[in-house]
């Protein structure tokens, strides 16, 4: 009996055994394709937006750092007297690229200048003691956008008591498409202060 059914189940398995057409093979190539490209579309979108928006959040955190910074010394600034020329406390340049703020920054209880400016397409900011000019430099931000734009933006300007901070930066391998644009105010509240 089991000899018998044993043929049986080989007779049948032989009678089955064709394989596939060409016509399968074609069509389940052509999905199975279909599905790869629509996933490496979806990866391929992910991986650019998560790319973007790690360049954004880390150009945010740069600029939001030196904001910071600028405010606190703007805040503490102070007119100055060197020699026998008067100083406000912030004074900014004719073209809008550079500031100068007279300020503690180093807490001996003496002024100092802080200047920050404009380097081709970098901020950088320098210390100096009164009445000199600072001769070294620590770069803030890498790849400011300002003078790049249609209408070049100055970076520092002043109206009234309100020093504004206007900066537009891209990231360091331009993975963004459009400058990031990041302003903040400070109101100088030292008595005479401002030009």
């Amino acid at each position: 009996m089991l000899i018998k059914l044993k043929d049986k189940y080989k007779i049948s398995l032989k009678d089955d055994c064709r394989g596939i057409s060409l016509v399968e093979l074609l069509v389940g190539v052509s999905l199975l394709s279909a599905v790869l490209m629509i996933l490496y579309a979806f990866l391929s979108f992910t991986f650019n937006s998560m790319i973007y928006t790690q360049a954004k959040y880390d150009a945010t955190q740069d600029a939001r750092i030196v904001m910071i910074e600028i405010g606190d010394n703007l805040r503490k600034s102070q007119p100055v007297r060197i020699g026998a020329t008067n100083h406000k406390a912030v004074e900014v340049s004719a073209g809008g690229n550079q500031i100068d703020i007279y300020v503690d920054h180093d807490n001996d209880n003496d002024l100092e200048l802080v200047r920050y400016k404009l380097d081709g397409d970098k901020l950088v900011v320098g210390y100096a003691e009164l009445g000199f000019s600072p001769t070294s430099w620590h770069t803030l931000i890498e790849s400011l956008y300002n003078s790049h734009l249609d209408v070049p933006v100055p970076i520092f300007t002043i109206d009234d008591k309100t020093v504004h901070i206007n900066i537009y930066l891209k990231d360091e391998y331009e993975n963004m498409s459009e400058p990031l644009s990041v302003s903040a105010s400070f109101t100088v509240r030292s008595k005479g202060a401002i030009n």
